[in-house]
């Protein structure tokens, strides 16, 4: 999923921000890394929390310095947004 929304394309250096179900539960919230650590990201959640980040459940990505966002609903459906600039 990461491949067909584009991330593994993003500069390596821009800031994501993952919001999952597992942000959800007690102690957790938001995370967030760069892009290039996305993948190193996905092993660590399936670690930590025993399922994939696209495992079934609504998944919102943001690149707030690139005014950009990704939504992957629970049933697979997903949109790509480019805001414009302010």
């Amino acid at each position: 999923m990461a491949k067909l929304l584009g991330l593994s394309s993003q500069p390596p250096d821009t800031e994501l921000v993952v919001v999952t179900d597992a942000s959800f539960k007690d102690g957790s919230g938001a995370f967030a890394m760069y892009a290039v650590q996305f993948e190193e990201f996905q092993v660590w959640y399936s670690d930590r929390f025993s399922e994939r980040v696209f495992s079934g459940g609504d998944v919102i990505i943001g690149a707030p310095v690139d005014r950009r966002l990704w939504v992957v609903h629970h049933e697979g459906v997903y949109a790509t947004a480019q805001l414009s600039p302010p």
